[in-house]
């Protein structure tokens, strides 16, 4: 199973651990906030996926091959309550299947390697989490509530559910086992068929 989060360092002030919060981005990717008084008035954030920072430039390398954040952003509609994170990877995977099995081969995904008994430090979920990441903290285009993870995701504990801005007017989230069900899908595992 996926490990969770360690304790980090303020990247910029060096300040200790004490005033670093941590926050799940997407499945095995977390959001570290320092709120030390040398940042002042605001707090410095940074990615992490258990071996180092990410880099939060953005649209550059393969997130602009893949054109990543307008796919993503495709995957939600308007009128829909929050979505959990397993929705919006299947949609993604679902729609760009090229993109997405090219983002598996480079990154692996915890499914597979659950199948074969190892543990990822880094996945193809992680890459696509940290461009929801990217939409909702950079770009200001998705908003987000924390909800509990559901089926295969549940080994993450809490994830978020996103939606389109300004959001939806319920906290109500479309939950990932809810869909697979009513997708004739496993609940408790993730599509292999998207994997190979």
């Amino acid at each position: 199973m996926a490990r969770g989060p360690m304790r980090q360092v303020c990247q910029t002030c060096r300040d200790g651990d004490e005033f670093v919060d941590i926050e799940i981005e997407g499945p095995g990717l977390w959001r570290y906030s320092c709120s030390s008084p040398a940042h002042g008035d605001s707090s410095y954030s940074w990615l992490s996926t258990g071996r180092s920072p990410l880099d939060g430039a953005g649209h550059d390398g393969l997130s602009e091959q893949l054109g990543i954040y307008d796919a993503l952003l495709r995957c939600f509609s308007a009128e829909e309550p929050y979505i959990e994170y397993g929705v919006i990877e299947h949609r993604y995977a679902v729609a760009n299947p090229g993109d997405y099995k090219h983002l598996v081969r480079l990154y692996g995904h915890t499914q597979a390697a659950l199948d074969r008994g190892e543990h990822l430090e880094y996945s193809a979920s992680a890459f696509i989490g940290g461009a929801l990441g990217r939409l909702y903290h950079r770009d200001g285009l998705l908003t987000r509530v924390n909800t509990r993870a559901t089926g295969f995701w549940s080994y993450n504990g809490t994830l978020h559910g996103w939606a389109l801005k300004p959001g939806p007017t319920s906290d109500t989230v479309t939950s990932w086992a809810a869909f697979a069900a009513d997708n004739g899908l496993e609940p408790h595992e993730w599509p292999r068929a998207l994997l190979a």
